[in-house]
């Protein structure tokens, strides 16, 4: 059976601080540290080799049971990487919130019980985490105030539910549309006929309308303007795509709590969005400027890597139309060799993309046999 190389590759995309806290932590694990030995060989190897590997752990006696180890590791780094990314995480507070307001309840301590759960709703509210907020309103709620009661506010439990609820429906229909535009754009990327026109332009009417009678909450605005920036696209205006795409990383340079710790990193996608519409429009020389400011920004994190690649590879193309011809054969070889690299890290949409971009480069750099290369890959391959 051939070795997986599943730790490897996790070692590999760790960054310099993941690796600095994985080690401070496991040195301070009781017992035997023959793991940490294990970690230091695999992230000094180049390309994973476990028959070197089990020639240097002879004197460790990990020969008979390095498979067994290396899940153990497996396990202890994914723990390490969660807990270091949840030390700041507002989800993993919130998530510890409501923890100790359930257990403050179950104590019978109900002041501190009611500070708990004040504080949880005050953070969830603020930070825009809906479903947190739904359960810190139903926890709230097995213990009514005593000055409620005597209000007549009992129902103010339902207001607020039925408030956050409208928000989260708002959301999850943008969300829906914004899922419909993206699969649109892999069928027919820009639209070049009246029917599909028609189709894009109802989308544009159903995103405006929704605006103006949507509950209003920072989420729903990011994602509405998120799905404009789509359907423009789409449709073959991109500078009207680029203003919307603009506004968008506005709204959330100015609520930073929001889109902190979000699932996908908002704050660097519309930073990315904000380079492919540039590229779109024509203006290589700001997309360049903004691709330094995001390696700038950049952890240094896989995913970071890619969309860094990606952007670059995408600008060069743009730029190889005017460049030397020794220059787009370089570029040629460098993004096809690239590509097939990249299958099954990023989305399908993503490599038919660059690889249509780059045969109508082939095209006009009159490369005719790259570019029926190029289409063919497309066509034949499970790419669209």
């Amino acid at each position: 059976m051939k070795p997986t190389t599943d730790l490897f590759d996790l070692i590999k995309r760790m960054t310099a601080q993941e690796k600095r806290y994985f080690k401070l932590t496991a040195s301070l694990q009781s017992g035997d540290k023959k793991y940490i030995s294990l970690f230091n060989l695999i992230d000094k190897q180049e390309k994973y080799d476990e028959t070197i590997l089990k020639s240097k752990l002879k004197s460790h006696d990990f020969e008979s049971n390095i498979a067994q180890t290396k899940n153990y590791l497996y396990k202890l780094v994914i723990k390490s990487l969660i807990q270091f990314k949840s030390d700041s995480a507002i989800d993993s507070r919130l998530s510890n919130i409501y923890a100790r307001s359930k257990l403050l309840y179950d104590k019978a301590l109900f002041s501190q019980y009611f500070k708990s759960v004040s504080l949880g709703k005050k953070l969830a509210e603020e930070h825009e985490r809906f479903g947190f907020l739904i359960e810190f309103i139903e926890i709230e709620r097995m213990l009514t105030k005593k000055e409620d009661t005597v209000k007549g506010l009992k129902d103010r439990f339902y207001k607020e539910e039925h408030s956050v609820t409208e928000k989260i429906l708002c959301i999850n229909e943008y969300k829906k549309l914004i899922s419909e535009l993206i699969n649109m754009y892999r069928e027919t990327g820009i639209v070049r006929t009246d029917e599909m026109n028609k189709r894009v332009k109802k989308y544009i009417e159903i995103i405006e309308l929704m605006n103006e009678k949507q509950l209003k909450s920072v989420t729903a605005d990011e994602r509405f303007l998120f799905a404009m920036y789509l359907a423009l696209t789409l449709k073959g205006d991109f500078a009207g795509a680029l203003k919307f795409a603009e506004k968008r990383k506005v709204l959330v340079e100015k609520n930073e709590k929001v889109f902190t710790n979000s699932v996908v990193d908002v704050s660097k996608e519309v930073h990315l969005d904000l380079i492919t519409a540039h590229i779109r429009v024509g203006d290589l020389k700001i997309a360049n400027d903004k691709l330094t400011k995001f390696r700038n920004i950049s952890t240094g994190s896989g995913i970071d890597e890619i969309n860094t690649d990606l952007a670059f590879y995408s600008l060069k193309v743009e730029e190889a139309h005017t460049g030397s011809i020794e220059e787009y054969r370089s570029l040629l070889n460098d993004l096809i060799e690239y590509l097939e690299t990249m299958k099954g890290r990023v989305t399908i949409m993503t490599l038919n993309e660059l690889t249509f971009g780059l045969a109508v480069l082939s095209f006009f750099r009159k490369d005719f046999v790259n570019t029926l290369k190029l289409i063919d890959k497309l066509l034949k391959g499970s790419n669209i």
